[in-house]
């Protein structure tokens, strides 16, 4: 059986690859210690948007800022 975030993916166009380009932008590595929870955070905030899928876009857009912001701080 395939996870929900497995079905969104296949579903939404994106791909793993991108979700790792995600991870991988900017600053993640320097920040290293924040870098596993934020792949908690991001796969629990896209299990969510896979439920909802209703404007996708926009969820995604706030969840790269979320991450981000995180990733920063």
């Amino acid at each position: 059986d395939k996870s929900l975030l497995d079905a969104f993916l296949d579903d939404s166009g994106l791909s793993g690859d991108t979700v790792r380009a995600i991870m991988n932008q900017e600053g993640t590595r320097v920040r290293f210690a924040k870098y596993e929870s934020a792949r908690e955070q991001l796969a629990d905030r896209m299990e969510k948007a896979a439920a909802d899928p209703e404007d996708l876009d926009l969820q995604l857009v706030e969840i790269e800022e979320t991450i981000r912001s995180y990733l920063r701080s």
